[in-house]
Formats: structure tokens, C-alpha cells, sequence
């Protein structure tokens, strides 16, 4: 068993992916046959979870942290939380390597409709898909999450 080490980096805010979200993510990678894949946004994001990101973040907006420079205006709504996760997906690293060479947000006529298309680094889909793989989140704050692949 092989265990491996995701980190978000260059970013000044407060993280909203989560040990979970990555979970369901590395799942949607390991179920792909290509690199190349395309999802809704909120079938990686756990029920609930992106309308509480909106609350916490519209209520500690004064905060730095929670002061994103891709969105400007306020209040903060479902599609900018969307934004926010494309960002930091952008910068996640397994080890010290990225693990994405794309990935884009579409935007539809409603939030239900939007989904990411992400083309996943070889070296990571192979991890992702490789059944030995474990994987150990590391917030920004320095704590560590086992990150388990959920099942749909």
C-alpha cells in the first residue's frame, strides 16, 4: 500500500475543499477511463455542503480570509463557492507534483447545470486509480485527514 500526501497551495484564504470532497473526487478520477472527464459540480460536493460554505462565508466576509480575490462582489452564492473550489483544485499538489493540467467551470442556466471538466495529470490518474492508494489531505493549517474514496 502506497500512501500519498495532497496539499492545497498559493492560496491566502480560507480552504473550503474537504478531506471528503476530495474523497468523492479521487472517486470520480478512479471510475474514469480517461483523463479526460466531466462532471456535475455538486456530485463531488456532500449534501449540504455548498449552501453551509455560502452561509459561513457570506457571514465572515470581513475577514481576510474569507476575502476571495476571483469574486468581487457579495453576497457570496452557490456558483461563486463553485469558483472558489475550481480555484483551489487548480492548486492541489499530490507530493510536490500538480495534479491537474485542467480543469474548467461551465456555467448553465442554473447551478444544477454547471459542472467541471478536468483533465487529471497521468501520474495522478494512475495513483487514483491504482486500488493500494491511500491518501492523507494536509489542511493549510498544518492538520492531516485521511481522505477516503466514497462510493456513489
Amino acid at each position: 500500500m502506497q500512501e500519498y500526501r495532497l496539499r492545497i497551495t498559493e492560496i491566502d484564504n480560507f480552504a473550503i475543499i474537504s478531506a471528503r470532497v476530495l474523497g468523492m473526487l479521487i472517486q470520480k478520477i478512479s471510475a474514469s477511463d480517461s483523463c479526460a472527464l466531466e462532471f456535475p459540480v455538486e456530485s463531488i460536493m456532500p449534501p449540504g455542503f455548498t449552501q453551509y460554505l455560502v452561509k459561513v462565508i457570506n457571514c465572515n466576509r470581513e475577514n481576510r480570509l474569507f476575502q476571495y480575490a476571483q469574486i468581487q462582489e457579495g453576497p457570496i452564492k452557490a456558483e461563486h463557492v463553485y469558483q472558489i473550489v475550481q480555484y483551489q483544485m487548480q492548486r492541489l499538489k499530490i507530493e510536490s507534483e500538480d495534479c491537474f493540467q485542467r480543469i474548467i467551470l461551465y456555467t448553465g442556466n442554473t447551478t444544477a447545470s454547471m459542472k467541471y471538466r478536468v483533465v487529471a495529470r497521468e501520474a495522478f490518474f494512475c495513483i487514483c486509480r491504482n486500488e493500494d492508494s491511500r491518501f492523507i489531505y494536509i489542511f493549510p493549517d498544518g492538520r492531516q485527514e485521511s481522505v477516503c474514496k466514497h462510493r456513489f
